[in-house]
């Protein structure tokens, strides 16, 4: 967990890090060059998702950074683990931002580890999601909205029932 300097978040959890290139608006991403900057400075999870010249020999260097994801990624088991750094532990609400550098449901990430997290995604990602639950014999799932206006939280609800209906499980 990181108090983050993103206004519209309190903070940032990331228990994975890493992506690849999928589409052209992958073309400008924030969190590769982020990534990149933070492997030149040393930090181990970040180096081994990111390549480009001189990961650790670029820190001074001017100009712009040339990283690149490499397609791994780091599953960072403590950041669940940890009270302090896992939103399962805290007491106080807050708005967080999952996964800031990377993909929420990037293909590389064990579904073990994203469901240790959450099920929360673009309708298509939990729609598959919900196969991969059903397949495995669960029967009950709970949809719960905690923020937003009623309207929000009910067009939330709304989605949800659409993408159940639309998987094929949905009663």
């Amino acid at each position: 967990m990181e108090d983050s300097k993103i206004a519209w978040t309190d903070n940032t959890f990331n228990p994975w890090v890493g992506c690849s290139k999928v589409s052209a608006g992958c073309a400008n991403c924030y969190a590769e060059r982020m990534a990149y900057r933070l492997a030149c400075k040393g930090q181990d999870k970040y180096r081994a998702v990111v390549r480009g010249e001189g990961i650790v020999e670029d820190v001074d260097r001017e100009g712009p950074l040339h990283g690149r994801w490499n397609g791994d990624v780091f599953l960072d088991e403590s950041a669940l683990a940890d009270p302090k750094k896992s939103p399962l532990h805290w007491r106080k609400p807050r708005t967080i931002f999952v996964v800031s550098m990377g993909d929420l449901f990037y293909e590389r990430v064990p579904f073990e580890f994203i469901d240790r997290t959450s099920l929360i995604g673009p309708p298509d990602r939990v729609q598959s999601r919900l196969q991969a639950y059903a397949d495995a014999g669960v029967s009950t799932l709970t949809v719960a909205t905690y923020s937003g206006s009623l309207d929000e939280r009910l067009a939330t609800l709304r989605t949800m029932s659409e993408v159940l209906a639309a998987s094929g499980l949905g009663e």
